[in-house]
């Protein structure tokens, strides 16, 4: 008896032990349901058993083509012939580990699509079996077992031909292959991708030549120092030695506030460690071990709930753009171009986001693995449906379902640019009037709160963490994390504006109090009851479920909703006063870290980093052919590899894109110097 048989004839018993019912039953009915529930899971057994290579020799029910390959292999395996050999080699086997998470072996690969010969070529399929506990006894698993098998067939072999070689299927189970699809229909994106990137490579060579020539003319004895046109401007906006200097340089403005920078770096590495250890998942063989690490150490508590760096990024962004925008407005002599202000912040957006459209339009043909075409095709075709509406920045809003999106991460430049237009509306009245403005903005702020409070007891919320983890620990939402089929609280609380534009307008309100920082005077006794809240703050909203997540017991339907609409503004006013503290030197050692020079080329390359590190964790573990096992250092290693090719990916990113679109931009819509300090 193997593991599977061992893991689904046992739980039979155990689901009578846990059945309500189980005491009222008649001794000769327990024994007669037991027997039937007996006998389908021997069907299901008797089923897995023949998810093996043997399915290539009995085959029937297939066409000529099909039938021929098959049969070459057969006859080739019989005689160890070794192209038959590696076809056989390559399946995958439902192995150990099913009760920690290892629901899926991909087998090798690489090995199968290399096998190649004059009568078949291998092909990479995966067979997924779902089965029903509605109608087994599968307790273990409450509502369904999921496992994935990966096999080699003949490529010629259609994917009916395929599903036909395993037999009848029981009826408390679902069953499917999925086999690789024809490609050609992406290839237009990937001419486009090409185009276009040679278009940007063949513009960054021109112009750093251009600018190298025209440098060392001016150092000439005699050469006259002209004034730059607006042409020249524009040719140096591509140039590579201009743009890396501009990206290495640590010089600050003295209106500037240093430890921004350090908050805006962390918070992007916070990301990716976040990420680090949630994607893989799907990828790896205890997935379940994870989950329980990640539930019960204090140390990772940021890892699961790291969805507050996002609310980083919206304090950060909101706390700017009012200081800068306040001090425009002082140094312009109370005029300003709004327009001009929301037509630069979408130039300087955009590119880099369409470019990251066009990288996911053309992603199925970039990589190959296992894993990679059923991932980086879901995207594309999601991007194909929805790009517009991350262009003109609504996919928050449309699709409604965080599913259906296109890269569906960047839900967060949606907001952050409703945000920055509620902003505009807000601007004129902190300057011409404070009190009315900041009314105005508390009365934002508590209507969104108070909405986020009763939408999420109208639909009866708990927080995502604590969610995804009694359903996980259930065995029932290993599918959630990995197919990204819905989860109610990310379309209806997650990434809507009104539940996530209370941390951006503290982050206002936060920059209004910098911008009259002579006015602030913080004594001794003010700033030890400042940390405190900070440090309060924090712990509610990022510590303070854990013994909740411990236990696996859902949250008071009010407590929930009172998490759900106050943790992530209390995350904010934790930021504020760290901020505050650290521009008014109560910050000590903090501070110092935070306003660190080194920090800035990291926030240069913030934007592209978050852009592009999900594809880059993606593509590590979508194309291995091995399972990852989750432990410190193997997620460890994953983290600082995501990390550095991201920021490599960044850099050229930056290069080609970011930095030539900001720069045109500021030639074009900023004609004011005090405009151009908004960014």
């Amino acid at each position: 008896m193997n593991c599977l048989q061992l893991v689904l004839l046992l739980t039979v018993f155990m689901q009578q032990v846990y059945s309500h019912k189980f005491a009222m039953r008649p001794l000769d009915i327990l024994i007669s349901q037991m027997s039937k529930e007996l006998q389908e899971q021997q069907n299901v057994i008797d089923f897995l058993e023949r998810i093996n290579p043997s399915a290539l020799i009995t085959f029937n029910n297939v066409g000529p083509a099909c039938s021929k390959a098959l049969q070459k292999i057969s006859n080739g395996f019989q005689v160890q012939e070794s192209d038959a050999m590696h076809v056989v080699d390559s399946w995958g086997t439902i192995d150990t580990g099913i009760l920690k998470g290892s629901f899926v072996f991909p087998g090798r690969y690489f090995d199968c699509i290399e096998v190649s010969n004059q009568f078949y070529k291998g092909k990479h399929c995966t067979v997924n079996v779902e089965v029903d506990a509605s109608k087994t006894a599968a307790i273990a698993f409450d509502d369904t077992l999921e496992l994935t098998v990966g096999g080699c067939f003949p490529e010629v072999c259609t994917k009916l031909e395929i599903t036909s070689l395993f037999g009848e299927v029981p009826s408390n189970m679902t069953f499917n292959v999925k086999c690789p699809r024809d490609l050609q229909e992406y290839n237009i994106y990937l001419y486009v991708l090409t185009f276009v990137t040679l278009i940007l490579l063949t513009l960054v060579s021109l112009a750093s030549v251009y600018d190298f020539v025209t440098s060392q003319v001016k150092k000439e004895p005699g050469h006259p120092n002209t004034e730059n046109s607006r042409y020249k401007l524009m040719v140096q906006c591509f140039s590579l030695q201009r743009n890396t200097r501009s990206l290495f340089s640590s010089q600050q403005n003295k209106d500037e506030i240093s430890c921004i920078n350090g908050i805006r770096a962390v918070s992007v590495i916070w990301v990716i460690w976040g990420h680090a250890y949630l994607i893989p998942i799907k990828f790896a063989d205890n997935a379940l071990t994870m989950m329980d690490i990640l539930t019960t150490s204090w140390s990772l508590q940021p890892v699961i709930n790291g969805t507050f760096s996002v609310d980083s990024f919206f304090f950060v962004s909101g706390l700017l753009v009012c200081y800068h925008g306040l001090n425009a407005i002082k140094q312009n002599g109370n005029g300003i171009n709004y327009l001009a202000m929301l037509v630069y912040r979408y130039i300087r957006l955009t590119p880099s986001l369409g470019s990251l459209i066009l990288i996911a339009l053309a992603g199925p043909l970039l990589q190959i693995g296992p894993f990679w075409e059923e991932k980086s095709v879901f995207v594309s075709d999601q991007c194909r449906s929805y790009w517009w509406s991350n262009l003109i920045y609504v996919n928050n809003l449309f699709p409604p379902h965080m599913p259906d999106q296109c890269c569906d991460w960047t839900w967060y430049l949606a907001n952050d640019m409703q945000f920055f237009m509620v902003f505009m509306l807000l601007l004129p009245w902190l300057h011409r009037s404070p009190k009315i403005g900041l009314l105005l903005a508390c009365m934002v702020f508590l209507s969104c709160v108070v909405a986020t409070f009763v939408l999420s007891i109208m639909t009866s919320q708990q927080p995502q963490v604590i969610f995804r983890t009694i359903k996980v620990k259930q065995k029932q939402l290993f599918t959630e994390m990995t197919d990204r089929t819905e989860n109610p609280f990310r379309t209806d609380i997650y990434t809507k504006p009104w539940s996530r534009i209370s941390t951006y307008l503290v982050g206002v309100v936060t920059g209004f109090v910098l911008h009259n920082k002579n006015k602030i005077y913080i004594t001794g006794l003010q700033a030890t009851f400042g940390w405190a809240a900070c440090i309060i703050c924090t712990y509610i909203s990022i510590f303070s479920l854990k013994p909740s997540l411990e236990i696996v017991l859902p949250l008071n339907l009010w407590l929930a909703a009172l998490y759900n609409s106050l943790s992530r503004p209390l995350f904010g006013a934790a930021l504020a006063w760290l901020t505050i503290a650290c521009v008014k030197g109560n910050g000590g050692l903090l501070s110092t870290f935070l306003s660190n020079p080194a920090f800035q080329p990291l926030v240069k390359l913030s934007y592209a980093t978050y852009l592009l590190h999900p594809m880059v964790i993606w593509m590590l573990l979508a194309t291995r052919e091995t399972r990852i096992h989750y432990s410190t250092r193997t997620i460890s290693m994953l983290f600082i590899s995501s990390c550095l090719l991201s920021g490599i990916l960044a850099f050229v990113f930056v290069m080609l894109v970011e930095a030539p679109a900001m720069k045109l931009a500021k030639i074009f819509f900023i004609k004011r110097k005090p405009v151009k300090k908004l960014d």
